[in-house]
């Protein structure tokens, strides 16, 4: 995870292209959420969600399989920070 301070982690356990790819992954994520809350699912296209993220339509295709693909993996990560932000709220 990159710092505040913008520098990325020392640890040798991750690589900068692999810190760059879980980024660019959030990233497009992230975007997906806002184009899909905005126009729906049928709607928007990828080459859409790509020009909203400012990066090609195909790096889209290197970490999802389809826009299908896209909606169901966003939502399994957004069900995921739910059940982890609980569970550690449940445990304080």
């Amino acid at each position: 995870m990159e710092r505040r301070d913008g520098q990325f982690p020392k640890s040798p356990t991750i690589t900068k292209r692999a810190f760059q790819g879980r980024s660019k992954k959030r990233l497009i994520l992230k975007v997906t959420t806002k184009v899909f809350a905005g126009k729906g699912f049928n709607q928007p296209t990828i080459l859409q969600i790509a020009s909203k993220a400012n990066i090609a339509e195909g790096s889209i295709y290197d970490y999802f399989k389809s826009k299908k693909d896209l909606l169901f993996v966003n939502a399994e990560e957004r069900m995921k920070n739910f059940l982890s932000d609980l569970h550690r709220k449940v445990l304080k």
